[in-house]
């Protein structure tokens, strides 16, 4: 249930308050939201690891809504686009019905998270609050989201703590396994659990940096990636 995940932080040497007095812009400009899968995230304040949050518990159900958010936490640069609300042939404006769509959608998805926010975090956030703001530029019709958007924020600790657990096999075999997998699928979880996994591997000395690297086919010499492919950088950091 979201409340007892919430009441996991309020026990926890009162890092929460029960009330506060900061800005609502502030609150909401210090939360990081993470992707984890296609039906969760992860939400962080500050001062508190990252709590994971299925659709359900934000309220959501399994919809075009939902759908449009995670896309949007999920994917770089993570903006939310509408499009132009009319379309010019000649002299004459028609009004596009896919505008009005998307914008319905990041307006529910708008009032679903301060309901969340409201029922769960000490802040409250205003009526007519906007968790989204113009990307004026970006373009015509082109929204970001006024909280941080991260990659997989507070997660890697969780695998971490799964992965110290394994042998030297178990964890070899693991980023093998992890590596054949992002390079099928380009799944941002993927990529966190490798990059996890490997860390562990070079600091147990299972094996060296130059091993995970060809492990993952990454070329030292070469710095050209595709999007979101898993970098080298990503394993200095042990």
């Amino acid at each position: 249930m979201v409340g007892s995940k919430i009441a996991q932080y309020k026990d926890d040497a009162h890092l929460i308050q029960p009330e506060t007095t900061e800005d609502p812009e502030d609150f909401v400009k210090n939360l990081r939201v993470s992707y984890k899968s296609d039906s969760e995230i992860t939400i962080k304040i500050p001062g508190n690891k990252a709590t994971v949050f299925t659709y359900d518990d934000l309220g959501f159900k399994d919809n075009e809504v939902w759908k449009a958010f995670i896309y949007t936490i999920k994917e770089p640069p993570h903006i939310y686009e509408t499009g132009p609300p009319y379309n010019k042939k000649g002299r004459k404006k028609e009004r596009v019905s896919q505008y009005d769509a998307k914008m319905g959608r990041i307006r529910s998805i708008n009032e679903k998270m301060i309901v969340f926010f409201n029922q769960e975090y000490p802040a409250q956030l205003p009526e007519g609050f906007k968790l989204y703001e113009l990307c004026k530029e970006e373009g015509t019709g082109k929204y970001k989201f006024k909280f941080q958007i991260s990659r997989g924020d507070g997660i890697e600790e969780d695998y971490r703590s799964i992965y110290e657990q394994f042998s030297a096999d178990e964890l070899i075999d693991e980023i093998k396994t992890l590596a054949k997998k992002f390079s099928a699928t380009d799944e941002q979880v993927v990529m966190e659990k490798v990059v996890a996994a490997s860390k562990i591997a070079i600091q147990k000395r299972f094996l060296s940096r130059s091993e995970v690297s060809k492990m993952l086919s990454l070329d030292a010499n070469e710095k050209r990636y595709k999007p979101g492919e898993v970098r080298d950088d990503d394993l200095h950091e042990v």
